[in-house]
């Protein structure tokens, strides 16, 4: 039943039937009707409704309304700044469907669209049409967004059917979302909550999404659903997301992926990855992610991308599920990456399990700086190609298998500095046979391996077999835990040189400190010891490089062979005659090669050096006349 307020130009209804049960003759142009209810005077969907008598827009029942009669003359739904879904039908008790609604609000060209509280049902996804630009769903907290049974969408591209709650196409600008819970899928859901596709039909191979924002997201959806996004993205921001038991929850593909801004993700019982690709042709580039935290994560590299470039990860973590957990975890992997920056990231890792922290593929380049993995394997360099990784800080204790493990096709350059690669299960650092890599350690530590694996003599801190050059400067290297039970320090065959320049040993090796075919060349600064006088006396020349011996009687002594002597070692002798008198004759060990040697007067003293050539020790210098001590 309509009101007419008598001297002016407004109407009232209690309902859109009202509306559509007048005749149109009743109205003129420009006349203002105020409609109660959609469906009733206390429903939702109040608003002002202007006349407009040229209209012959079909009738929605929410935003057109034809009055009775034929020809033209509609009352369109006059919008404000911001517009809500229940002036459209929506029903916020998820009783029907909403679907319907929410795309007469979307198509309804308002800029903002408000949610209020409820929870939405879905039969059918939102599309966000071609053209449709500077779109905000917003709503005043967080919805629950619960979806019945949904037709499937295909999409020719996807890797199956897919549908979504919302699909957004071709160059979209200016999209927002905010204050969003998207939960409880049907069970005829089986895609992602937004969908992202290029062009008018199925093909999803451009970009899709430009210049979006999505904030305060809320994403539930089980295992065998789906992630929250697909598709192609440019200039977007996603910040402040929880998401729990999803699968992927960024599926990127298409062209474009740049410039997109990923922060504040907590993520719960998830499976598989935060971000992946759908194809190993998809790129990315400058994508910056800065805060993810998965927790109890059931399987898969939590980052698992190819192609990207320039992008930088910060403030990362990783735990997995205690117990039950379906696959093998990991942090990180990436194939063909560029210009990757890595910062602030912690995995522990079921080591039992064939897990791997961080695996580099192809031909990478990429820096990793301040970090902890305890996995099976920390780092795996497979499949790779001409590589160029640097890790500044990272600590890769307590991995069951290897700290890093080089498989034999991989090439480039490592760089390592300041990073532990100790307490491990059996080998520290693993170079397979036929690894051409060229590896610079600075100040990086080796202690302990075979960790629990008691009387394994092949346990090995550093097991080196590469074509390329392998330099350890200032390396700390042993054992100082009861439990490990490593047969050699170090284990040398590969093809290229190996240099330790300063090394710091620690403890004693149960066997020795290298084996293998390659003889490493030894720098070391000068370190002086004495060396406890006796009869027979030697010296280890992984530690000493001078050796100090105080002669206090007249009896004769020999000096033994050095132990542990490699190409290239130098060494010095200074005996001090403290003895009263004359010294007794000095022997010298078969391995030595030197002139007639006069032993020093009582109160004085001489010195004599040797260079080890890989057979014997050869003179190079002595004092020539006595010093007093």
């Amino acid at each position: 039943m309509a009101l007419i307020q008598k001297n002016t130009a407004r109407f009232e209804f209690d309902s859109v039937a009202d509306v559509q049960a007048t005749a149109k003759s009743g109205f003129k142009d420009d006349q203002i009707a105020y409609i109660k209810g959609i469906l009733s005077t206390n429903n939702d969907g109040s608003g002002n409704f202007r006349y407009d008598a040229s209209s012959s827009a079909a009738d929605d029942g929410a935003t057109i309304i034809e009055p009775t009669g034929t020809g033209t003359g509609r009352f369109l739904r006059v919008f404000g700044e911001t517009v809500s879904v229940k002036d459209f039908g929506a029903d916020p008790t998820k009783a029907t469907s909403s679907s319907a609604a929410i795309q007469l609000a979307v198509d309804s060209g308002a800029g903002a669209i408000g949610f209020p509280d409820g929870d939405y049902g879905f039969t059918e996804p939102v599309l966000i049409k071609n053209g449709t630009a500077r779109v905000s769903l917003r709503s005043n907290s967080r919805i629950r967004t619960t979806l019945g049974t949904m037709a499937l969408t295909t999409i020719a591209t996807a890797p199956q059917n897919l549908n979504a709650i919302f699909i957004i196409q071709d160059n979209n600008a200016h999209f927002c979302m905010e204050n969003f819970y998207f939960s409880n899928p049907g069970a005829g859901y089986t895609g992602v909550g937004v969908y992202c596709k290029e062009g008018g039909g199925d093909d999803a191979s451009g970009q899709a999404l430009f210049s979006a924002m999505f904030k305060n997201i809320w994403v539930a959806l089980p295992s065998t659903n789906g992630g929250f996004l697909q598709g192609g993205l440019q200039n977007c921001t996603f910040d402040t997301f929880t998401v729990e038991a999803a699968k992927s929850v960024f599926l990127l593909e298409g062209a474009g992926n740049g410039d997109v801004f990923f922060r504040n993700f907590s993520l719960s019982m998830n499976y598989d990855s935060f971000i992946t690709q759908v194809a190993d042709t998809v790129g990315a580039e400058r994508i910056t992610v800065d805060g993810v935290h998965a927790y109890s994560h059931y399987r898969g590299r939590l980052f698992d991308v190819q192609n990207w470039t320039d992008c930088r990860i910060s403030n990362v973590s990783l735990d997995p599920i205690t117990t039950g957990n379906l696959g093998d975890i990991g942090l990180f992997k990436f194939n063909d990456c560029t210009g990757i920056s890595v910062n602030n990231f912690d995995a522990g890792l079921h080591t039992t399990k064939a897990n791997v922290g961080i695996e580099i593929t192809g031909a990478t380049q990429a820096k990793f700086t301040t970090g902890h993995i305890k996995s099976n394997v920390g780092l795996l360099f497979s499949d790779t190609g001409l590589v160029d990784v640097e890790f500044d800080g990272v600590d890769f204790s307590e991995c069951d298998t290897a700290a890093i493990q080089f498989t034999a096709n991989t090439t480039g350059t490592i760089r390592t500095r300041n990073c532990k690669f100790g307490n491990c299960g059996l080998t520290g650092v693993l170079f397979q046979a036929a690894a051409s890599v060229n590896w610079y350690s600075t100040d990086d530590e080796f202690v302990n391996a075979g960790i629990g694996t008691s009387g394994s003599a092949a346990n090995r801190n550093l097991d080196l077999f590469s074509s390329g050059d392998i330099v350890l400067t200032r390396p700390r290297i042993g054992q100082d835990d009861a439990a490990a039970d490593a047969g050699y320090y170090v284990q040398a065959g590969g093809a290229g040189a190996l240099s330790i320049i300063n090394p710091t040993w620690v403890g004693t090796p149960v066997t020795g400190y290298f084996t293998g075919a390659q003889s490493p060349v030894i720098e070391v600064t000068p370190a002086r010891a004495t060396i406890t006088y006796s009869t027979s006396m030697s010296l280890n020349a992984l530690l000493v490089t001078e050796g100090v011996i105080t002669a206090t009687d007249g009896v004769g002594f020999t000096i033994s062979n050095p132990t542990n002597p490699f190409a290239e070692m130098k060494i010095q002798y200074t005996i001090r005659n403290t003895s009263g008198g004359a010294l007794g004759a000095l022997t010298l060990g078969a391995a030595f090669k030197a002139a007639a040697w006069t032993q020093p007067a009582n109160g004085f003293s001489r010195s004599i050096s040797f260079q080890y050539d890989g057979t014997n020790w050869i003179e190079t210098s002595r004092t020539t006349a006595d010093i007093p001590n």
